[in-house]
């Protein structure tokens, strides 16, 4: 399947391959995974990291839905190619809206904080010393 066909991979995807915590507690520490934080104004009800050589965005991280200004850990096992180098960030919102990112560099610790900004969708990566870059990304309904 191609990263592009979000509404497909969603219909396959099943809980027991979800890895993340949820964003009420338990599983995965920030330091020892990578945090999502949903600054848009709807739910993201899917989240995933995949690595840039693969077409498909493969199980989505979280196992319950990301609500607008909370956070959610998922384990750094999603980091299947190794710490800091690049994947590819995609995400779904309640409203049927997908959200992807290209060429993001990420590590265990970092922080993924997904926006919309000017009706452009911006992710904003925070390091682990505190250092930010900020990926601008491709936004499209759900079909």
């Amino acid at each position: 399947m191609r990263k592009s066909l979000l509404h497909a991979l969603f219909a396959t995807l099943t809980v027991a391959l979800a890895v993340v915590l949820c964003a009420c507690g338990g599983g995965a520490k920030p330091e020892d995974g990578v945090t999502f934080k949903n600054s848009t104004d709807f739910p993201l009800i899917c989240v995933y990291i995949s690595s840039t050589s693969e077409d498909a965005w493969g199980e989505h991280l979280n196992d319950s839905d990301i609500a607008p200004g909370k956070t959610a850990v998922v384990s750094g096992d999603a980091l299947v190619d190794g710490g800091g180098v690049p994947y590819d960030i995609g995400a779904l919102d309640d409203d049927d809206i997908v959200y992807e990112f290209y060429g993001v560099t990420v590590d265990t610790g970092y922080t993924l904080d997904i926006s919309v900004v000017d009706g452009s969708p911006v992710l904003t990566v925070t390091d682990t010393s505190g250092g930010t870059q900020t990926y601008e990304g491709f936004l499209y309904p759900f079909e």
